[in-house]
């Protein structure tokens, strides 16, 4: 399955933007020999932003199949591996979409199983469009 090149870039930027950021902050606290309590700042923020990309999983979704008794949904993670699962229709299934400032404008397409959140982010805007067709036929 391929991935659209301005997805993928976002994708970059919603997982490495963050470490990137702080990283940047940090050498540049270096350079112009900021004050201590700065490069302790940019430090500690690279130390979350590492901690939270490393036990993080997100999964960015990529397509959406309804056929007969399941929901077949195809997805990326972070680094753009492909992968696929089959969900029960009778599952339930909540669409959210919220205004991001750093990744733009963000959705989640969110599953509940067996009292478990199995959740997926969506970047493109043609995919929420179909799923909230969706959403409204059933």
């Amino acid at each position: 399955m391929k991935i659209r090149y301005e997805t993928k870039l976002k994708i970059f930027i919603h997982s490495y933007g963050p470490v990137l950021l702080s990283a940047t902050g940090f050498i540049f606290s270096f350079l112009v020999s900021a004050a201590d309590g700065l490069v302790i700042l940019f430090g500690s923020l690279i130390t979350i932003s590492l901690f939270h990309f490393l036990f993080s999983s997100r999964k960015y979704l990529s397509g959406f199949r309804v056929s007969g008794d399941y929901y077949t949904i195809y997805y990326f993670d972070r680094i753009l591996t492909p992968h696929q699962v089959d969900i029960e229709k009778g599952t339930e299934l909540l669409l959210i979409q919220s205004n991001n400032k750093w990744a733009g404008e963000s959705s989640n397409l969110n599953f509940f199983i067996q009292g478990k959140k199995l959740s997926f982010e969506i970047l493109e805007k043609r995919i929420f469009d179909f799923l909230s067709e969706l959403n409204l036929k059933h």
